[in-house]
């Protein structure tokens, strides 16, 4: 879903797809797996470091840890390794994985700023997704197709009958779904409108509280992962959270954090994931295939939208498929638990940690260093801090806890420029290009954009600032003193973001 998110590299992706498609239809097992992964490793490591997303630097240590799993597997219990024995050796470290991925994402935003309505990104975020339920696809209003098909999955559920035969004992039909249908539809559209024509200080007042749920959910919700009784309300609000997202575009992370969230799934509802379906004329397939397939499909518009025929709303049409394709594969989990009056028992998933291997623990203590690089002085980019409002630059950071920067030992953040002038728009370039005029970059940064610079050929005139001292230069990328030839270790490994010198620090990816 990441590399086909916008098709940059059409050959590699179509080579990976074609790769996946093979290894499934022939059978897939532990040896192939682990040489898929490494080639798509390999791929990242060559073609992208350190650039990346936050959720493709959880797939590169996801990726490494599964084939040091299999590693240790084939060397230490050489006749006893499969694809059940390799399951059991590695859910526990991916539990532990989830739970940091929330945890540390939701520590990034316990800072004054994601709590300021006026920058906090959860703003920006309610307002995507009123963006979003404006539009239309194939002129049928975008909230009408959302509200419709989760009225859908609650009717096929049966939770309207037992929400209402709770109250009065009517039994639901067609015509009376449909008038709750419109009438929740128009409900739910009134308040959106409203939400833009309230008085400021409610609408700041939603911010704020959308802003306090989002850390709790994280950061709290993160934590109660760890207990079975309390798994499967977390990962439900989870997934209805992911879904919602990726109809604002964020279908490559969501599409990530499904299996992670499966892991917390008990044994006896985690082999409804391989029960049939029936798709046409009793045709019965995997749903798992059936998920891969509409998966491909979704890969499919995306291609068609990037390099042949633009496509209308296309991440809310993306997001669409996806949550399709993921209802596919889950909703027997969600039938047996909500339709059946009596449904399986629900123990949750307890962190075995007796099943895995001690030596594989230093891959979850090797995220959380990661994820806490940007309080170290080191990295602030692609470690979980995105959409967070941190900002730990300078002897002060805004985070609640840890205002006065006691981890920090590195000074790369406030090793920086800051641009007075400098043509933005002529000489973007790179990944997740930022405005850099009015702002400040780590030196590190700004050597690697003088390398791209230098690699697309332009002669970039600027003034600049550096230790006090004034710079003003026709060609940074000529220049004697700045001049940068190569990649360091330095520039390998770390990505920043640009610094915001004055104001409450804005909302960046």
């Amino acid at each position: 879903m990441e590399m086909v998110e916008n098709w940059k590299d059409s050959g590699f992706t179509t080579f990976f797809i074609v790769v996946a498609i093979i290894m499934i239809s022939s059978k897939i097992n532990l040896f192939k797996f682990i040489i898929f992964i490494s080639l798509n490793n390999l791929y990242l490591f060559l073609f992208h470091f350190p650039e990346v997303a936050n959720h493709v630097n959880l797939v590169i240590f996801t990726n490494l840890t599964l084939i040091a799993a299999a590693l240790y597997g084939w060397i230490r219990y050489p006749r006893q390794i499969s694809g059940e024995f390799y399951f059991d050796l590695i859910r526990p470290i991916l539990q532990i994985f989830t739970i940091l991925i929330y945890t540390i994402a939701g520590f990034h935003k316990f800072n004054t700023d994601f709590f300021n309505t006026k920058v906090s990104c959860t703003g920006g975020m309610l307002f995507a997704i009123y963006d979003m339920l404006k539009t239309s696809i194939l002129y049928i209003p975008t909230a009408l197709i959302i509200f419709g098909g989760l009225l859908f999955i609650l009717w096929k559920l049966t939770i309207f009958n037992k929400i209402v035969n709770l109250v009065s004992g009517i039994k639901w039909d067609i015509p009376k779904i449909t008038v709750l249908s419109i009438t929740a539809i128009i409900l739910i559209t009134t308040s959106i409108v409203a939400f833009l024509t309230i008085p400021g200080k409610v609408k700041a007042a939603i911010i704020l509280s959308n802003a306090i749920l989002v850390v709790l959910w994280e950061l709290v919700g993160g934590f109660l992962l760890i207990i079975p009784q309390l798994q499967a309300p977390m990962i439900l609000y989870s997934w209805t959270m992911h879904s919602v997202l990726a109809l604002i575009g964020f279908v490559d992370f969501g599409s990530l954090i499904l299996p992670f969230l499966i892991m917390f799934i008990p044994d006896n509802y985690y082999q409804l994931l391989g029960s049939d379906i029936i798709v046409f004329n009793k045709i019965k397939v995997k749903r798992i295939y059936l998920y891969i397939g509409v998966t491909l499909f979704l890969s499919l518009v995306s291609l068609i939208h990037h390099h042949f025929l633009p496509i209308n709303n296309d991440n809310t049409i993306v997001g669409i498929i996806f949550n399709i394709a993921a209802m596919i594969l889950i909703f027997p989990i969600l039938q047996e638990r909500f339709a059946k009056p009596q449904p399986m028992k629900w123990q949750g998933v307890p962190i075995m940690l007796l099943k895995t291997s001690k030596v594989l623990l230093i891959f979850p203590i090797l995220l959380l260093l990661f994820g806490m690089t940007s309080y170290f002085g080191l990295r602030t980019a692609g470690n979980f801090s995105m959409f967070s409002n941190l900002k730990t630059e300078g002897e002060v950071s805004n985070h609640l806890l840890l205002r006065n920067n006691p981890l920090k030992i590195w000074n790369y953040q406030e090793d920086s420029v800051y641009f007075l002038e400098i043509d933005d728009e002529k000489y973007k370039t790179g990944h997740k290009y930022r405005t850099l005029k009015g702002h400040s970059l780590p030196v590190v940064e700004f050597k690697k954009l003088i390398l791209k610079w230098k690699k697309v050929g332009y002669e970039v005139p600027m003034i600049f600032e550096y230790k006090g001292q004034i710079y003003q230069t026709n060609d940074i990328v000529n220049d004697p003193g700045w001049k940068t030839d190569k990649t360091n270790w330095e520039m390998y490994f770390m990505d920043f973001r640009v610094i915001q010198t004055e104001g409450p620090n804005a909302c960046r990816w």
